[in-house]
């Protein structure tokens, strides 16, 4: 839960567009020493109640998360971030695909 909150912290500093390449180039299978990895990740928070023709209320975030091994260190770095969120009646189980969620605008600022 602390890792998701931090990624949302480190996402909203970090976004300043909601511009997408929709086919990140994802190349790493495995650890490699002195490399960098790159990993797409898709989160979702649903609230709400698991019960038949009740609205749900979601949030989405997908980014590219680049790690760098760097001596004992790792630096991590999120990269392409987008938000979104939606309100109706959908499965809370399961990742809905980003175009049902309504974009969130991530301010210079942040």
């Amino acid at each position: 839960m602390k890792l998701l909150a931090g990624i949302a912290l480190l996402g909203l500093a970090l976004a300043s567009s909601l511009t997408w390449n929709p086919t990140p180039r994802i190349e790493e299978v495995a650890f490699r020493p002195n490399g960098e990895y790159r990993y797409l990740f898709n989160g979702q928070v649903t609230t709400g109640l698991a019960l038949p023709n009740t609205e749900q209320s979601a949030t989405r975030i997908q980014a590219i998360v680049i790690l760098q091994p760097v001596d004992e260190r790792f630096l991590f770095q999120l990269n392409e971030i987008r938000f979104g969120s939606i309100q109706e009646e959908f499965e809370p189980h399961k990742l809905l695909p980003f175009e049902r969620y309504q974009l969130a605008r991530i301010g210079q600022r942040h």
